[in-house]
């Protein structure tokens, strides 16, 4: 797979506006955009320090070019770890609905774990909390 990271964020760019079109919405209307990657990021800056299941993801602005893709200002772009966004969609609209306290573990390409104690998502002092590991 083409993990260039400029591609990869020319096809979000594709992708959105595909589904925003199909919603007779354009790019104009999105008031935020939230990129969630596998791998050890800088939610602060945006930046993916690294993602071993993407050839070449190290030290990767991706904010910054999916903002650049999408010609919307950067600090309308949020970069999270996907594990931890896969928690929070739990607590937000599945399984850990009005739960403080929720552990997640993923399996798939490799292991990752996110961690919410008394309804704060746990990032640690470099943004690791929960990260297990492959």
């Amino acid at each position: 797979a083409d993990h260039d990271p400029s591609r990869v964020a020319d096809r979000v760019r594709v992708l959105a506006e595909t589904v925003l079109s199909e919603a007779g919405r354009c790019v104009d209307d999105v008031c935020g955009v939230g990129v969630a990657t596998p791998g050890l990021i800088d939610a602060a800056t945006g930046v993916v320090n690294v993602a071993a299941n993407l050839s070449g993801w190290r030290d990767v602005p991706i904010r910054d070019l999916v903002a650049g893709a999408l010609g919307v200002d950067r600090g309308s772009v949020v970069l999270e770890n996907d594990t931890n966004a896969a928690l929070l969609a739990e607590v937000w609209i599945g399984a850990a609905i009005g739960r403080q306290n929720v552990v997640l573990m993923t399996l798939g390409t490799g292991i990752g774990g996110a961690i919410m104690c008394d309804g704060r998502l746990l990032r640690g002092s470099k943004g690791q909390a929960g990260e297990i590991g492959h």
